[in-house]
């Protein structure tokens, strides 16, 4: 198992930070994670992306024009999206969304980018990736 070193005490104490004696050894054992959903598909027009986790994946492939809406409990949400073999199309994020990125169009690109998701907004909370 891997061990966790966290300093237990301020500056304050006058010991250094980082010493021995401000170290804690942690064994996490049985931790349990929310489940990820994926959501899984080629889309076009505006699909419903429902969330059940308050951790999701969602993976899609775009095949034509795409406005999808989302509903589900508040969590974090991570999308991949894809373009197909073609490319060239475009995904407008549903209402609400801060900061969300333009997908690429590069044919078989694919555009990464994390949110929080509160019920109804989507709130970017990094900026967005292209992969290549």
């Amino acid at each position: 198992m891997g061990m966790f070193n966290a300093n237990i005490l301020p500056a304050t104490t006058g010991l250094n930070v980082g010493s021995d004696l401000q170290r804690w050894n942690i064994y996490p054992q049985n931790i349990v994670l929310p489940s990820i959903v994926n959501v899984v598909g080629s889309v076009s027009g505006t699909p419903l992306i429902a969330l059940s986790s308050s951790i999701s994946m969602v993976t899609m492939t775009l095949v034509g024009n795409t406005s999808p809406t989302i509903s589900g409990p508040p969590g974090v949400v991570i999308f991949a999206i894809s373009q197909n073999g073609t490319g060239g199309y475009t995904l407008t994020w549903p209402t609400g969304t801060i900061n969300g990125m333009t997908v690429g169009a590069i044919p078989n690109q694919v555009s990464y980018q994390l949110f929080a998701w509160d019920g109804t907004n989507l709130t970017a909370m990094a900026p967005g990736l292209l992969n290549p």
